[in-house]
């Protein structure tokens, strides 16, 4: 029993402190919807590396089911990114239903607070419904396994649309 309870406090450490290895501190999305229906997306992320790590895993979905069950997939490449505001080397990968950017250098590890900026273009992201256009756009994503501890995103929308006219929900 003893033993039992020694493990169990060892493996719950284990995790804690592989969620204390990094932070993300802000994330900030700013997001231009573009006069042809696409969207221009750029996001800051902050980050704090408590422990040595190569870089950050960015997800982000690309595919999901309607209410209806029609399965929605949408286009997206990446246009750029940059940690400190220089090159750094990243990859991508489609898996799932997300799209996948692993970003850092595989030879150098780093640590402290370093600010990501990613950038991409994504195409099919408006919903077309009867009687209005629906935006449907998941800032952060699902697939983080560590913490954010600010988040904020910023839609601009094209010359002549009225914001008055716009309703917006929003899910935390």
């Amino acid at each position: 029993m003893k033993r039992a309870f020694v493990l169990l406090i060892v493996l719950i450490g284990f995790g804690v402190i592989a969620q204390a290895s990094l932070r993300i501190t802000d994330f900030q999305s700013a997001i231009v919807l573009e006069q042809s229906g696409e969207l221009t997306v750029t996001e800051t992320i902050g980050v704090t590396f408590f422990s040595p790590h190569h870089g950050i895993e960015r997800w982000i979905p690309v595919s999901y089911r309607r209410p209806t069950g029609e399965r929605i997939t949408i286009g997206l490449k990446v246009t750029g990114v940059t940690l400190d505001e220089r090159s750094v080397p990243y990859t991508v990968r489609s898996r799932g239903g997300s799209v996948y950017i692993r970003i850092g250098d595989p030879d150098l590890t780093i640590t402290g607070d370093h600010t990501y900026t990613i950038s991409y273009t994504v195409s099919r992201a408006l919903l077309f419904h009867a009687d209005y256009i629906q935006l449907y756009w998941n800032v952060t994503g699902n697939e983080w396994s560590i913490p954010i501890d600010h988040a904020t995103a910023v839609l601009t929308l094209p010359s002549g649309i009225d914001p008055a006219h716009v309703s917006t929900t929003s899910y935390v």
